[in-house]
């Protein structure tokens, strides 16, 4: 089964909620701001998670969709999308993050980034640690 994780990178989440909706299916959708967003919301203080507290459970929700092509008996499904929003597009995070999935997923993947209405541009060598980058204005 192919793996193809596209990460998307832009100024709002309204620009992801609009890219979501005109592109096609993901088997799974990993949204920072949704998952920052959920656990404020179960803390009984009602106040943000830390970037680590949202990262561990960002680990989580990867092993949870990796962990389903294991598990998945049809093996008429040749090909599964991740659409991951990251919040910082640093070259730490990128490489951490990729170590995280080659450690999860021992066959070949696509690991790809979409940009989405930026005027800033990532730091010198980030865009080289993906495979492939689009930019899109909408």
């Amino acid at each position: 089964m192919e793996l193809i994780i596209d990460c998307v990178w832009c100024s709002t989440r309204k620009d992801f909620m609009k890219f979501t909706k005109t592109c096609e299916e993901y088997t799974n959708v990993i949204d920072y701001f949704a998952i920052s967003n959920k656990l404020s919301k179960s803390d009984i203080n009602g106040q943000e998670p830390t970037d680590s507290v949202i990262g561990l459970y960002i680990m989580k929700r990867l092993q949870q969709c990796l962990r389903e092509d294991e598990e998945c008996l049809d093996d008429t499904i040749e090909l599964k999308k991740i659409l991951y929003l990251i919040k910082n597009l640093k070259s730490t995070n990128i490489l951490a993050l990729k170590e995280l999935i080659a450690s999860l997923y021992k066959d070949k993947y696509s690991f790809n980034l979409i940009i989405i209405n930026r005027d800033d541009f990532p730091k010198k060598g980030v865009l080289s640690l993906f495979d492939s980058v689009k930019f899109i204005d909408n």
